[in-house]
């Protein structure tokens, strides 16, 4: 989740409000939607998932702010 709420806040030029609404809006129908007892059937699959998504924010980030670099890194090969 923090990869699309801190690429809202670049494309909105630092406008924090925009991502914590955005934050709030998301975080309230995922409580309203999700239960305890979900969350406890399936925790071995949630703890996968966010681990993907954890990885996966790191290397769009690493490509979004080092375009240049990695794109240099790659041609070198």
């Amino acid at each position: 989740m923090s990869f699309p709420i801190g690429y809202m806040f670049y494309k909105t030029k630092g406008n924090l409000w925009s991502c914590v609404s955005f934050h709030f809006f998301i975080a309230g129908s995922m409580d309203a939607v999700i239960h305890e007892e979900q969350i406890k059937d399936h925790l071995s699959e949630i703890s996968f998932i966010t681990t993907i998504g954890l990885i996966v924010s790191l290397f769009l980030v690493f490509i979004l702010f080092s375009r240049t670099r990695f794109i240099r890194f790659l041609l070198e090969k």
